[in-house]
């Protein structure tokens, strides 16, 4: 974790004149700070950002900052910076390239729909638009409510947090906000008349009718009368439709299904005050009018649940559907909660969408690089697809890159360790020599020096700890350099792990070099390479002698 606080009092001096950009960033000297002022990331010391004119400590995710910090990306940086920092003031600064002021604060701008490509930081969601941390100690707008927690405002609205743990939009209720809910039916200090005609009522704070007094005569309109004109109507409560009769009293007319509008007399709507539903994808609360109103564009499924308030509820996803999501094969509960059926990475496959079922298939994982030959290849759906050809032999694939392919030696090259001895003509002289990766034979060498002297030198395949069938050999090439080296009659690939035996005969004696090891000699006539080496005449011997190979990777 980058730590915020490394610097001493003693850099408060260069940092007088940041002060300005530390009022943004809502932090104590000298926290953030490391510099007093930079223009680009290049004026800070290496692995730091400038980020709102200040040297910045990098980040990935808001885990790398301190408690107070939160991660921040500005085109290709990201940066710790306050989580006070403020925006949108007359002395605040402008926010950094890729950012929006949102809500007094620099924020990412996203789109919940695109949650696989969403430009959050690691410990981020994206919330009503805007990338929010979920933990409330790095960044105090998330991380303070559980998913599908309800409040009521001080004005009386409703809020719910969302997945993201940050409390949603505010919406009206059509009476009261009461224990987290919307609830009552009535607006506090409404009066209107009972559904006798003759009781007047008053809406209380909790939203619910409560007596005021019994009229002597009728009660019209929410006031009381001595009579009511003939055939008039009016709305009492309980969603009844009142008639003036002819005596001048007031008959109930009509319960009505949904609500009674008081203005139009007369009963109307198309839902119950309070009840929700889904249109689509849209959460709906009946106003007090009897109307649908939005309350939320669900970014998932909105579906009906019997634990949501009123039965219906923004969730992730359509229960029963599937999808891929970080190559798992994911199915939605029927709490419309998406979990983990099949991680198909630890299959070595790819997760596959078709006709709506998501499963594991293919041959690879999806966006893996890897080599195929001399090619980079990465998986798409389940296949490897050609990325780029690597120039053979000079560059080979090597961990899904193309790198330089530089020769090496294997065998006995190294130059300490070894005594003289005169080599005889007409010997073969084999050791045993083993690569350690898949390569391809370039030349036969041998450190040894001799006047007139030719030699010619081979390949063998092992044949149970001693050399067997010949792979290869070389021309005649005289004897009097260090190294000797002869390029081999023919392409030979060297397979990684695997034993081999490198030859040399002399057609006169030489000075060679030779150690302990464990080597064969056997006989033959100069410049015959024999092939099997001949193993009836073969003598084991207690010696290496210093022969090698040079070698260079060949693709797999």
């Amino acid at each position: 974790m980058v730590n915020l606080r490394l610097f001493s009092s003693a850099l408060l001096a260069t940092a007088a004149s940041a002060l300005a950009c530390n009022v943004l960033l809502d932090i104590d000297v000298p926290n953030i700070v490391e510099t007093s002022e930079c223009v680009l990331t290049t004026d800070c010391r290496e692995g730091y950002v400038c980020l709102f004119r200040v040297c910045s400590p990098p980040c990935r995710g808001d885990a790398d900052c301190d408690e107070g910090a939160r991660c921040l990306a500005s085109g290709e940086d990201t940066a710790c910076v306050s989580a006070g920092a403020r925006c949108g003031g007359d002395e605040d600064e402008a926010c950094p390239e890729g950012t929006a002021c949102v809500g007094g604060s620099c924020r990412i701008e996203c789109d919940p729909s695109e949650e696989d490509e969403s430009p959050c930081l690691e410990g981020q969601v994206c919330a009503d638009g805007v990338c929010v941390g979920t933990d409330a100690t790095r960044d105090p707008v998330g991380g303070s409510c559980e998913p599908g927690e309800t409040r009521c405002t001080s004005e009386g609205a409703q809020q719910t947090c969302s997945k993201a743990k940050v409390w949603g939009a505010a919406h009206d209720c059509p009476f009261v906000c009461r224990d987290g809910a919307c609830a009552g039916e009535c607006v506090p200090g409404d009066e209107r008349c009972g559904g006798d005609g003759v009781t007047r009522l008053e809406c209380d704070d909790s939203g619910e009718w409560r007596e005021l007094e019994e009229c002597p005569a009728v009660c019209s309109d929410g006031s009381c009368e001595e009579t009511c004109e003939v055939d008039a109507r009016q709305c009492a409560s309980g969603n009844v439709l009142l008639r003036c009769g002819d005596e001048g009293v007031w008959v109930t007319e009509e319960t009505c299904e949904f609500v009674c509008d008081a203005e139009a007399r007369a009963c109307a709507g198309e839902c119950e005050t309070n009840a929700r539903s889904c249109a689509g994808n849209t959460l709906r609360v009946c106003d007090a009018a009897g109307s649908w109103e939005t309350v939320d564009e669900c970014a998932g499924a909105c579906i009906a649940l019997e634990s949501a308030q009123g039965g219906h509820a923004c969730v992730d996803c359509e229960p029963g559907a599937e999808r891929c999501a970080n190559n798992e094969v994911q199915s939605c509960s029927e709490s419309g909660a998406w979990q983990s059926e099949a991680d198909c990475t630890d299959l070595g496959q790819t997760c596959q969408v078709s006709g709506g079922a998501a499963s594991c298939g293919g041959d690879c994982v999806q966006g893996e690089v890897a080599c195929d030959g001399a090619d980079v290849v990465t998986c798409d759906g389940g296949t490897y697809v050609t990325l780029m050809a690597c120039d053979t032999p000079e560059e080979i694939c090597r961990d899904g890159a193309c790198e330089t392919n530089e020769p090496y030696d294997v065998g006995y090259s190294e130059s300490t360790g070894w005594s003289s001895f005169t080599a005889a003509a007409n010997r073969i002289y084999a050791v045993p020599v083993t690569v350690p990766r898949r390569a391809a034979l370039q030349s036969l060498r041998l450190a040894g020096t001799g006047s007139g002297v030719s030699a010619v030198m081979a390949l063998y395949a092992d044949d149970g700890d001693r050399p067997g069938v010949r792979l290869t050999g070389t021309s005649a090439f005289s004897v009097g350099t260090t190294p000797n080296v002869a390029p081999p009659l023919s392409a030979v690939t060297l397979e990684p792990n695997q034993t081999y035996w490198a030859t040399v005969t002399f057609s006169g004696t030489v000075s060679f070099q030779q150690k302990a090891g464990s080597g064969y000699v056997t006989t033959t006539t100069f410049p015959t390479i024999p092939d099997p080496f001949p193993l009836g005449l073969a003598e084991p011997e207690v010696n290496v002698w210093r022969i090698y190979l040079r070698v260079v990777d060949a693709p797999e």
